[in-house]
């Protein structure tokens, strides 16, 4: 898809999708020159996803013209995926809280996202992968947005989600709905995405402790639905996490029964 848009000055451009980018102004003339102006540039118009993130509050001084462009402040935008390889290995640097901090911001931001989009829009999004996340640094403060293809928004109907495109299955957050997807169209439970929510959230964890690998299933059958679901119970019971507000949270996002599934941080 090509895009409609002239920037208007010499930018530092990240792609986040083949329908979306972030640009980076670096004539800007400011006060402080470690406070930069981006931009996030939209191939077309999307009020919902442009709404769950402006209204929200989560990008700093943010602003937006029309629906296809979101203005805002930042000292770095990166994609998470790059920002977690950029980072240095927390195996060989002292823990801190910041680590503990930047997670739980990570599902604030985006569940406060999520949350605006389905109860005003009536939409969800498909899953998360971590290559559509943005990690905004502003001020010693990270924020975080979800930034998905227009093809894995969708609509809310019967509390289910229609699956009508192919995904990609190694790069995705799943849940147990979206593994048990074996062709297309399909219907899941719309709380599906809570469930890629706290495993993207259970990653980050397991990122801050040392490892650098998403969160893996084996194959597609109903055994390995009950140790994917299993394994990733362990592995937050077997965090530092135990009895926190944060443990809580996740173990709502990832009970094995997509109806009872919710997530309140409280």
């Amino acid at each position: 898809m090509q895009f409609q848009i002239t920037i208007p000055r010499p930018t530092s451009i990240t792609t986040i999708t083949d329908e979306c980018y972030v640009a980076k102004d670096t004539d800007q003339k400011s006060k402080d020159k470690h406070k930069h102006k981006h931009s996030i540039f939209f191939s077309y118009a999307n009020e919902p996803l442009i709404k769950s993130i402006v209204s929200q509050g989560i990008l700093p001084k943010c602003s937006q013209t029309n629906y296809n462009v979101i203005n805002f402040n930042a000292d770095k935008v990166e994609i998470l995926i790059d920002y977690r390889n950029h980072n240095p290995n927390p195996k060989t640097t002292p823990k801190t809280t910041s680590q503990l901090e930047n997670v739980t911001q990570m599902l604030y931001d985006l569940s406060s996202q999520l949350n605006y989009l389905m109860q005003r829009y009536g939409k969800c999004f498909l899953g998360y992968y971590s290559t559509n996340v943005l990690v905004i640094s502003y001020e010693g403060v990270k924020r975080f947005v979800y930034i998905p293809k227009s093809e894995d928004i969708c609509d809310i109907v019967d509390n289910t989600l229609r699956v009508s495109h192919p995904f990609t299955r190694h790069k995705l957050y799943e849940s147990p709905e979206t593994l048990a997807v074996k062709c297309i169209p399909s219907f899941i439970n719309r709380k599906s995405i809570y469930y890629s929510l706290g495993c993207l959230v259970l990653d980050g964890l397991r990122f801050a402790n040392g490892d650098r690998f998403m969160l893996k299933h084996a194959c597609i059958d109903e055994t390995c639905y009950e140790d994917y679901i299993e394994r990733n119970l362990k592995l937050l019971e077997d965090s530092f996490l135990k009895g926190s507000k944060l443990y809580y949270c996740l173990k709502r996002c990832l009970q094995k029964e997509a109806d009872i599934r919710s997530c309140i941080y409280i």
